[in-house]
Parts: structure tokens; C-alpha cells; sequence
């Protein structure tokens, strides 16, 4: 009975370390990570969902957005955090809830979406968020 003692130990130590909690692959992952599209600065594991952080170049500066994708690849929110586009032009297209709403809808053929009138190179921007998180969400599930 003794000697099975040891083997057993070893046995079920082995089983709690194996069964252990997961980790997401996030969680082991170094940011920023680059895309031609755009950069993911941060990201979180949300059960179903990620949360990323994600910057792009606007026609005047950085945009920052928090987006989050589900299991299944899309974009189901996308919130502009930070800009500084033009009054009038780009900030328009980032203001326009509706506007927003149709490239969530349209995700998977933003490259038939019509651009903002007058914001041609904010509203590529805002498409290469939805890109980057995409493809941010297919590298990590």
C-alpha cells in the first residue's frame, strides 16, 4: 500500500494542475498589437464577448474606440472614445449614431458602404476599426 502512495500523489497532482483554470489567450498576450488596419492597445476576455481598445488613424489624428465582438466574429458595439477630427466633417460621421449603426450592419461589406458625405477618410477609419477588431477576434478564438 505504500509504494502506490507516491504514484497516486503524483497522479492527482497532475490532474489539478491539468484541470486547472483556463486562461484566455489574451491574457497571455503583449500589447499593442499591430494590424495593417489598426492597433488593438488593450483587450479583455468577456466570457461570449472581447472588449478591445483599439486606435486607427483619422484624417486629423488618432481614434480611439472601444468595441466589442462576439464569439462569432462581429462587431456588436463600437463606442469612440477619443478623436480629434474636424467640427463639421469627421466629427460628424463619428456623432452620427446612424451612421455608426450602418457599418456595424454592414460588417461583412463595408467595402460597398457608402463613405460619410464629406468625411471620406473618417469614415475609413471608423471601417478599419471594425476591421481590426475582426480580425483581433479571429487571432484570440
Amino acid at each position: 500500500m505504500k509504494k502506490l502512495w507516491m504514484p497516486l500523489t503524483f497522479a492527482l497532482l497532475l490532474l489539478i494542475v491539468a484541470c486547472g483554470p483556463d486562461t484566455s489567450p489574451i491574457e497571455e498576450m503583449e500589447f499593442p498589437v499591430e494590424y495593417e488596419t489598426g492597433t488593438v492597445t488593450e483587450a479583455s476576455d468577456e466570457g461570449a464577448m472581447i472588449s478591445t481598445i483599439i486606435q486607427v488613424g483619422g484624417y486629423e489624428d488618432t481614434i480611439r474606440a472601444t468595441v466589442v465582438v462576439d464569439q462569432d466574429h462581429n462587431v456588436v458595439s463600437m463606442d469612440i472614445t477619443d478623436h480629434n477630427e474636424t467640427d463639421g466633417w469627421g466629427q460628424d460621421a463619428i456623432e452620427d449614431q446612424s451612421f455608426i449603426d450602418d457599418i456595424i450592419e454592414n460588417q461583412d461589406d463595408l467595402d460597398t458602404l457608402d463613405v460619410y458625405s464629406g468625411a471620406t477618410a473618417t469614415s475609413e477609419a471608423l471601417f478599419d476599426i471594425v476591421r481590426t477588431a475582426q480580425e483581433f477576434s479571429r487571432e484570440v478564438q
